[in-house]
């Protein structure tokens, strides 16, 4: 693992096409801004460590079910386990909120 020390406001390049910003850092928390591609997907690790830990708890779950004891119930697919997209509503208000960049880069800074 590479450690690096960074300021307010300095940045770290990965590869060509991905930066990282130190926005700001109050007290033990640090707040970053990434810039990269669109196809590029960026998830906090403990959120999917969490998603993934409750994915095998209810696989384990929908398996106990399943016991020859029950009536045909079908096993559960780990597709199942997701949750399903939200719907495509042509009606809602959301279609604003939504910011479309010129580049094929994004901005994600939470404010």
């Amino acid at each position: 693992m590479l450690v690096l020390t960074r300021k307010t406001g300095e940045r770290l390049l990965i590869a060509d096409d991905i930066e990282i910003t130190v926005v700001a850092v109050r007290g033990d928390q640090v707040r970053l801004g990434i810039t990269a591609p669109r196809d590029l997907r960026i998830v906090r690790a403990e959120l999917l460590d969490r998603v993934r830990s409750e994915n095998v708890a209810a696989a384990r779950a929908a398996s106990f079910a399943d016991s020859p004891s029950e009536q045909s119930v079908a096993p559960a697919s780990s597709q199942s386990l997701k949750p399903p997209p939200p719907a495509a509503d042509t009606k809602s208000d959301c279609a604003h909120k939504r910011i479309h960049h010129p580049t094929s880069e994004r901005r994600l800074v939470r404010r």
